[in-house]
Parts: structure tokens; C-alpha cells; sequence
């Protein structure tokens, strides 16, 4: 008998938007374009029967508490990511961005992160379930990928 009720799959995944910034400089933009990302990587899993959880450093408009969704699957847990990305205060964090490290729960991760910094690259160095991904302008210059598994989204100006 198929099992069309469950999902089958031992992949679970897990979205992590670090919004912390390490610039000084105003980065709404910035910062709005990862939440959309994070919005499309997240319903891009879930559509494929992945389950996928959903936390951030940001804190939640309407709680103010952290932004978490626990893994999960179907239509009404992409709402509910959708939802829950809708509030966030992307001026408010509650922690630094490496501890989102501690959300990762032995689970493939993709982490979303505005910009990255020294102590960012070294909290995740040896961490190979995780995919990231990280914006980049420098005046057309792509960076030094800090990660094996690095993607850049290109800002513009």
C-alpha cells in the first residue's frame, strides 16, 4: 500500500535568515531581498514533500519573540512561513547571526545571511550540511566565497 498521507522522505531541512548586520550602514534593502529569498527557498522545499522549518535572528512585529516555524509540509505551512516572514522587524534582532548555527538540529540547512564577517565564516567553517547563500556588489567584484557550498545573489546597487 502507498502512503499518500505521510511525507517518506528522511531529508528534513531547515531555513535559516540571519539578519544581524555587520556593516553599520542601513542594509532595509538588503535585508528585504533575503527575506524574499528566504520566502522562495523555503516553498521550493515544502512543494517538493521536503519538510521545512523556518528561524531567524529577527524578532516578530506582532510578538515581539523570535521568528520560528517548526518543520513541516503542505500549503498551510507555506502560508504559515509566509506569514510569519511578513512580520518580521528586519531593525531587531535577538542574537547574533552564529547562533543560528544551534537551529540546524543535525539537519540539511540553508542559511540566508545579508553580509557575512570573520566570526560568521569561523562559526560555520566545518559545517558541511549547510548551504549558503549571501549577497554580493563590492562594486561588481563577486568575493571570496567563504563556504564550499556558497551561492551569491547579486545586489544591485
Amino acid at each position: 500500500m502507498v502512503n499518500v498521507f505521510e511525507n517518506t522522505t528522511d531529508v528534513k531541512v531547515n531555513v535559516l535568515l540571519n539578519l544581524e548586520n555587520f556593516t553599520g550602514i542601513d542594509e532595509t534593502a538588503l535585508k528585504e531581498e533575503a527575506i524574499r529569498i528566504s520566502a522562495g527557498v523555503c516553498e521550493s522545499f515544502i512543494k517538493q514533500g521536503i519538510p521545512t522549518g523556518f528561524c531567524t535572528n529577527g524578532v516578530s512585529t506582532a510578538t515581539g519573540k523570535q521568528v520560528f516555524v517548526k518543520q513541516g509540509c503542505g500549503s498551510n505551512h507555506i502560508s504559515s512561513i509566509r506569514h510569519s516572514l511578513s512580520e518580521i522587524n528586519e531593525n531587531k534582532i535577538l542574537f547574533k547571526g552564529i547562533q543560528l548555527k544551534d537551529f540546524c538540529d543535525n539537519n540539511f540547512c540553508v542559511i540566508i545571511s545579508q553580509n557575512v564577517n570573520r566570526e560568521f565564516i569561523s562559526a560555520f567553517a566545518d559545517f558541511d550540511k549547510a548551504y549558503f547563500i549571501v549577497p554580493y556588489d563590492i562594486n561588481g567584484e563577486k568575493p571570496e566565497v567563504p563556504f564550499k557550498n556558497t551561492f551569491l545573489w547579486e545586489v544591485q546597487p
